[in-house]
């Protein structure tokens, strides 16, 4: 995720240029979004989860440190609001259906689509806070350091509880 001139549309966001915010909510929408469906397994608490993000980066856009990177501050919102969300509603859906990709035998996409089924079902079944790392370092691509600045956590903790969260997986996806 680029930065774009983010630092910059933060000052005309606080000086009431409502027209940047909207800049900054299009350029990482999709990114908290996906962070939300990936650790809810929902796109109706995905939505709602964004929009409360959206809230809560902009009443506490005052606070955010120029010298860090917005997106960092604004990632770590996403998942503190949606692990919040999570331990408060306690409740898991069925995922979506998956997109199919188009060149592929009907039978290889249903295998893939099974195998996508079985990983995200397995992975609505960690704790969230192991959740979160496997979202951030596999679905999202974060290296090691921006997941330790999205999280607080050390790189040795992130590495640790990653080998963990694998080790869960890898034994609930084996019969």
């Amino acid at each position: 995720m680029t930065e774009f001139d983010s630092k910059e549309t933060i000052e005309e966001i606080l000086r009431g240029n409502k027209e940047a915010y909207g800049r900054l909510i299009r350029t990482y929408q999709q990114p908290v979004y996906n962070l939300a469906w990936k650790m809810t397994g929902s796109t109706d608490d995905a939505r709602e989860l964004t929009q409360m993000i959206f809230i809560k980066a902009y009443i506490n856009l005052r606070r955010f440190d120029r010298n860090r990177k917005f997106f960092s501050w604004l990632y770590r919102i996403a998942l503190n609001e949606t692990q919040n969300y999570m331990k408060a509603s306690r409740r898991f859906e069925e995922i979506e259906k998956l997109e199919l990709t188009i060149g592929e035998t009907p039978e290889d996409l249903y295998q893939d689509k099974e195998k996508q089924i079985m990983i995200q079902q397995a992975l609505l079944t960690l704790r969230p806070h192991l959740r979160s790392l496997i979202v951030l370092k596999y679905y999202d691509g974060l290296s090691y350091d921006e997941i330790s600045e999205v999280t607080g956590l050390t790189v040795k903790k992130i590495k640790s509880r990653l080998f963990s969260a694998r080790q869960i997986l890898k034994e609930r996806l084996v019969y």
